[in-house]
């Protein structure tokens, strides 16, 4: 187990460079008290779970014109009370899921893709606020299948300006 962690649950978290070796079972950035602002100052790849997240009243993550990237054995969890703005998330063959209690999911600036070429991970977005996305993609290229895509607002609109696909492509 890995954690990043403020020194304090309401101090904001800032995240620059970071790629991680297959060496953790899990990484945690923020934790259950977090209710600041976690910050992605530049690309990060986890090649292992990754739970990023910050749900006490207030929290949010911010990870706009950056990647995320998982690999290996990499999950992709986001959890925020309030908002939660992305850039790319890119996980081949595995999931992701961005969930925000009480506020907004904007990942508009980037696509969410988990496109591998032996099948697709689950996506889920779910947010009590508006969602905007861009492209979301969960598909297998060559064998295998897609895996499924939710996007659900309990009490928001939901924006798609790209595609939303979950789709399998048999090749050759």
């Amino acid at each position: 187990l890995l954690e990043f962690l403020p020194l304090t649950s309401n101090l904001d978290l800032n995240i620059g460079t970071t790629t991680l070796g297959n060496t953790f079972s899990q990484i945690n950035v923020g934790n259950l008290d977090t209710n600041g602002t976690i910050t992605f100052r530049e690309n990060a790849t986890f090649n292992n779970p990754v739970t990023i997240q910050a749900p006490a009243a207030g929290g949010a993550i911010n990870s706009a014109g950056f990647t995320i990237a998982g690999t290996g054995n990499a999950t992709i969890s986001m959890n925020a009370d309030r908002s939660i703005v992305t850039g790319n998330i890119t996980n081949p063959g595995r999931s992701i899921a961005i969930n925000s209690n009480n506020g907004s999911i904007d990942t508009s600036a980037g696509t969410i893709d988990t496109i591998s070429a032996s099948g697709g991970g689950n996506i889920a977005i779910t947010s009590a606020g508006d969602i905007a996305v861009n492209t979301v993609q969960s598909r297998a290229e060559n064998t295998g299948t897609s895996g499924s895509i939710a996007i659900e607002s309990t009490a928001g609109k939901i924006t798609a300006t790209g595609n939303v696909d979950a789709s399998s492509r048999k090749c050759c």
